[in-house]
């Protein structure tokens, strides 16, 4: 059976609109009736196509497209190495100057309101600083999502790309025609719950990753 997993992170590119699923019952050779997910917009599911004419989208070629935008993706190959050594170093060098200042303060070298100064001053550098070091963190593990999709979306099963989806994707925006289905962008989560996520396993291997995604 094929599970809905894009539901809740589709967005249709023509109107801004959630999709969400439903069931065309498909009848078998045999006479069984197999269920076959599908997505629809839901500002046409609530208005009909007044409000939205993007075509429903069956669940695999949602799936061909979205496997097919991922292996397309070319921004992963910068090496942040070096940035990150430089920002910490910034953030190191900037502790020992409020150590400094409090320093001088505590020995009358600069009285209070030199020190008042000199402690906005330092806060507001060591903010822009943090800030930094959070971006190339989030950009570094934005790297590590892709790297991991490419190397292991066609071997998960059902429940594990569902599992993957509701933890580091936020977003997937699509345009649909009756002709095709293009993926627009993908906007992953980059946050420290998702960095979490991932530092709780090695770099997905073959064969581990259902193992991985189980161990939580």
């Amino acid at each position: 059976m094929n599970y809905g997993y894009f539901c809740g992170v589709l967005y249709c590119g023509m109107c801004g609109g959630k999709y969400t699923t439903f069931n065309i019952l498909n009848v078998s050779a045999n006479g069984v009736e197999v269920p076959n997910i599908s997505y629809r917009c839901n500002q046409k599911a609530r208005f009909g196509e007044v409000s939205c004419n993007s075509p429903d989208i069956n669940h695999a070629e949602m799936e061909r497209v979205f496997y097919k935008y991922v292996q397309n993706i070319n921004d992963i190959s910068t090496d942040y190495t070096v940035d990150f050594a430089e920002s910490e170093k910034k953030l190191d060098t900037l502790k020992n100057r409020k150590s400094q200042i409090m320093e001088q303060y505590v020995k009358g070298i600069i009285d209070f309101d030199e020190y008042k100064n000199m402690i906005e001053l330092f806060n507001k550098n060591f903010g822009v600083a943090k800030n930094e070091l959070q971006i190339k963190n989030e950009r570094f593990l934005h790297k590590d999502i892709i790297q991991s999709l490419k190397r292991n979306w066609k071997y998960l099963g059902n429940t594990d790309k569902s599992i993957f989806i509701q933890r580091f994707i936020k977003s997937i925006t699509i345009t649909a025609s009756s002709s095709m289905v293009k993926v627009n962008s993908v906007e992953f989560l980059t946050g420290e719950r998702s960095k979490n996520e991932l530092q709780k396993c090695e770099p997905p291997r073959r064969g581990s990753v259902r193992k991985i995604l189980r161990e939580r």
